[in-house]
């Protein structure tokens, strides 16, 4: 197995040379100055389907894309001007909140948002039992948010239920 490996590196090194010449001097060597990307792809798929004609000296720029079939985006990420901006934090003011029988919160907050705390976070939130109490929920990491309530050093890890 081992003699394998060493023989195909061998074929391999001799090979290198020749091919890096084909990318140097050959139909390729006048797309690797080329800074657009769609432009250099172009003129390196020009130059390996016409190897034996000369290419054009400068490739003609990319024609804009027609909209893809949803079949065809499926799994593609959003176009860059598709993509909503969403904020990192959300500061507002809480509307109503209630205790479940385990002591964690469910807050309805006043744009209609509602986030209840994950069981496992066991910290006790204290709402102001007068005047308005405000949180500020912050986005850290994949679909985790925390909240912060009215100036208290407590973080509270919360899910979003509507």
């Amino acid at each position: 197995m081992t003699k394998h490996l060493l023989l195909a590196g061998a074929i391999l090194l001799q090979c290198a040379p020749a091919m890096a010449q084909i990318y140097v001097t050959g139909p390729f060597a006048a797309c690797g100055s080329i800074t657009d990307d769609h432009a250099r792809l172009a003129c390196y798929d020009a130059a390996r389907g016409q190897q034996n004609r000369p290419l054009p000296a400068t490739p003609a720029a990319p024609q804009p894309q027609a909209a893809q079939s949803p079949v065809n985006a499926f799994g593609l990420p959003p176009p860059v001007a598709a993509r909503p901006v969403t904020p990192h934090s959300l500061s507002v003011g809480v509307a109503s909140y209630t205790f479940n029988k385990d002591h964690r919160f469910v807050v309805i907050l006043d744009n209609g948002q509602v986030w209840r705390q994950y069981l496992d976070d066991d910290s006790t939130a204290k709402f102001k039992a007068n005047g308005k109490n405000y949180v500020v929920i912050t986005h850290v990491f994949w679909n985790s948010y925390d909240l912060k309530l009215n100036t208290m050093n407590a973080v509270f890890r919360v899910q979003r239920m509507k």
